[in-house]
């Protein structure tokens, strides 16, 4: 493997477009462009650049000296990042669930909170994952997180103009109404964490 090769390796690795390295080198995208195609190589200061970004030595880009606790590190952190998005959705359906368990037992919404935190703690693992790692999730567990997301702050939102905030809908009008909007609610919400996960 020769340095072209291993700049768009460690770029990859860590899910950046060429624009994206460029701007964070504070460089043209045709320059990425032409060390991946090997029309030319960095300078030195971008060497050391790259080097400091990627948390690898200079003698890895240069020489191709084997770093296996690099991609040691790299497969780590994937494996955190996947164990923690799937904690993260566990959490917003255990989080959805106590909020219909807890309203339709006391109708309260003072009870409804502790629904409201799990699926917060979901949410902020979903964080944590891309922070750790810049793994991408697949459409369907994005779409999947965004109707959870949207599910209970849609129906207290129908609920406010239509008869009572509630979970979930309790009266036909409330409940056609939610069933109109919400598709177009989770899709929007999948919308956002799509263009988060570029």
């Amino acid at each position: 493997m020769n340095i072209e090769q291993r700049i768009q390796q460690l770029r990859k690795e860590k899910g950046l477009s060429q624009e994206q390295l460029a701007d964070q080198l504070h460089i043209s995208r045709q320059a990425v462009s032409k060390w991946e195609s090997g029309q030319s190589l960095p300078d030195i200061e971008k060497i050391v650049a790259l080097s400091e970004y990627f948390g690898v030595t200079t003698d890895y880009l240069l020489k191709g000296k084997d770093e296996p606790n690099h991609t040691v590190q790299i497969q780590n952190n994937e494996k955190i990042s996947k164990e923690v998005n799937i904690l993260g959705t566990f959490l917003l359906a255990v989080g959805l669930l106590c909020i219909f368990a807890n309203w339709y037992e006391n109708q309260s919404m003072k009870d409804v909170l502790a629904g409201f935190i799990i699926q917060a703690v979901g949410v902020a693992a979903y964080f944590v994952g891309k922070i750790v790692s810049n793994v991408k999730l697949s459409n369907i567990w994005l779409w999947c997180n965004g109707m959870m997301l949207a599910f209970v702050p849609l129906s207290l939102l129908v609920g406010i103009f239509v008869d009572y905030p509630t979970p979930y809908p309790i009266s036909l009008f409330g409940l056609i109404s939610f069933s109109v909007l919400y598709p177009l609610v989770g899709f929007g919400l999948y919308i956002a964490l799509k263009k988060y996960e570029k």
